[in-house]
């Protein structure tokens, strides 16, 4: 070596690499435990756009409400048509099944037509006035509203059955028509009244509300004085 030359440290590091550490980058450092987390949510953010749209909650409510009105709908048109065809209105009761909605004009105008038809068991007018508040309305109201039509359809055999026992005792026999027998023997009780309380036999005035609570209070009084074994006391 020449004595001109000054001699360079070694640089340790240099020497202990092999030739390719020494061609090569060094390799990345590994990720922080932050980055981590930021790649994390990265990942959840993406994987939520990747997957399939879920309907919004309001959204699921809305349709799930949607479906059980139409569905109290049809059940109230059911209990309607049962209704008018044990009152004997057959006609009306085909109209209603398959007109729907469309044939409460027609049941409004036929049962009204029947409110205030006297000399008649003050009951059966309670019965048409309830029924005409409870027409279907195609709204979350339908599915209460069939229970108390429904409910309201079950008194009318009982009420039938009242009406042709009365009328054998005054040696009248039933014509099978439920309505006209009960106009018949409202004539035949003003000539030859019952024993005990007299049945009021004239309009029906008892003031109806128009809300479901109530409206549901006045189907359960009216299912108490039908099952009576008496008609008397029934309020009007």
């Amino acid at each position: 070596m020449d004595a001109g030359e000054e001699e360079k440290p070694l640089d340790e590091n240099v020497s202990e690499r092999t030739p390719k550490e020494v061609m090569e980058p060094d390799a990345p450092a590994l990720a922080t435990p932050i980055e981590e987390k930021e790649e994390e949510i990265l990942e959840a953010v993406l994987e939520t756009k990747e997957s399939p749209t879920q309907p919004m909650e309001d959204e699921t409510t809305t349709v799930s409400t949607e479906v059980n009105t139409v569905d109290g709908t049809k059940k109230a048109l059911a209990s309607l048509t049962n209704l008018v065809a044990v009152l004997g209105l057959s006609e009306l009761a085909a109209t209603v099944e398959q007109g729907g909605l469309e044939a409460l004009q027609d049941v409004r105008r036929n049962l009204a037509g029947q409110v205030n038809v006297v000399p008649r068991d003050v009951r059966i007018g309670r019965l048409l006035r309830l029924s005409l508040r409870l027409l279907p309305a195609g709204d979350h109201d339908d599915n209460e509203r069939a229970l108390l039509l429904a409910a309201l359809g079950e008194m009318v055999p009982t009420l039938k059955r009242w009406t042709r026992r009365r009328l054998e005792a005054r040696h009248s026999g039933s014509k099978g028509n439920f309505l006209a027998d009960a106009v018949e023997l409202g004539v035949a009780l003003e000539r030859i009244p019952g024993l005990g309380q007299h049945l009021p036999l004239g309009e029906d005035n008892w003031p109806l509300p128009s809300d479901m609570a109530g409206l549901t209070t006045e189907v359960s009084k009216l299912a108490q004085s039908v099952n009576l074994p008496s008609a008397g006391g029934v309020k009007a």
